[in-house]
């Protein structure tokens, strides 16, 4: 089951991901798609019209289920209202009629796409906007920074001792004591338990499966979400997408995200990436480009960033 909303230069995105992903067994019937382009006869993406989505992807999601969302259009960030963000800012989505309904902040994202799923269903996210390294609010992420994958990649070669974990977020919640001490315990017993084991410097560090931000979040399901960018940066469109060596009929061509069509290409030329190898095809071609944005990768479980993606 697969949704795919937009908005602006973001419906040749949708093209291209439609087709990417039916080449990778997900059925036409089972998808939801919403283009702001009155010739494609979809809902428009308001609002209303994206929980509407969000909801019908994940109801009724089972044990075994596999789920896809890809998100291109606009992305922001507002004042934080709960304390629940380190930089005090909400990430957001930015619906067509924002103006009216208001921007789509990253806890009624969560509300409604991660916290409803239950355990054994995997869902794979492409949030490609500005601002949207944790628009999800996944407790896990990597930043595939130059810095870092120069020292992964180094001489053309993976050296797996140089691939650090993948990061736990801490966005305490200082507004509730009884929370923050509970989690930072949790914390703490999570530091020990992955020291014991030896799991700093592999592939995967973190804490425990659904050890959340602020104490009152969980997530049972397997998340995984790609982002063009972190918290900080914005996400680039490009004029026209042949220069991203797309395969022939991968969509329209013309104007789109760089992330989506990043990803596109890199697994269109190599199916068999691990996580960690597509982020750094992903980055390279980015970094190609001239563009300054940083993928990123976050997760509801830490991940094994040397295993194979598969959608």
């Amino acid at each position: 089951r697969q949704v795919s909303t937009q908005s602006t230069w973001g419906v040749n995105d949708v093209a291209t991901i439609r087709n990417f992903i039916q080449k990778h067994g997900y059925n036409q019937q089972n998808t939801m798609v919403m283009v702001d382009d009155p010739s494609w006869g979809t809902q428009s993406p308001t609002y209303q019209n994206i929980m509407k989505g969000f909801n019908w992807l994940v109801s009724g999601a089972r044990p075994g289920d596999n789920l896809f969302l890809h998100y291109s259009g606009h992305g922001g960030q507002m004042k934080d209202q709960d304390g629940d963000e380190k930089d005090g800012f909400d990430e957001t989505l930015i619906p067509v009629d924002f103006r009216q309904a208001g921007q789509m902040r990253d806890d009624d994202v969560f509300k409604a796409v991660v916290a409803p799923l239950p355990a054994g269903v995997r869902l794979t996210a492409i949030m490609d906007c500005c601002h949207s390294g944790t628009v999800l609010d996944l407790p896990y992420h990597f930043v595939a920074s130059k810095a870092t994958m120069s020292k992964v990649f180094a001489g053309g070669q993976f050296h797996a001792e140089a691939l650090p974990g993948m990061i736990l977020s801490t966005k305490w919640d200082f507004k509730n004591q009884a929370n923050l001490k509970k989690q930072a315990l949790q914390f703490g017993k999570t530091l020990a338990t992955d020291f014991v084991h030896g799991k700093f410097g592999g592939g995967g560090g973190g804490g425990p499966a659904g050890l959340q931000q602020d104490g009152s979040k969980a997530v049972a399901a397997t998340i995984i979400s790609f982002s063009g960018c972190s918290d900080a940066q914005t996400s680039a469109d490009v004029g026209n997408v042949s220069s991203f060596q797309l395969p022939s009929g991968a969509g329209p061509g013309g104007a789109g995200g760089a992330c989506t069509n990043a990803l596109v290409s890199a697994m269109s030329q190599n199916p068999n990436l691990s996580f960690i190898a597509l982020l750094e095809e992903m980055r390279k071609i980015l970094e190609q480009k001239r563009f300054t944005q940083v993928p990123q990768l976050s997760s509801g479980q830490q991940v094994d960033l040397t295993s194979k993606f598969t959608l």
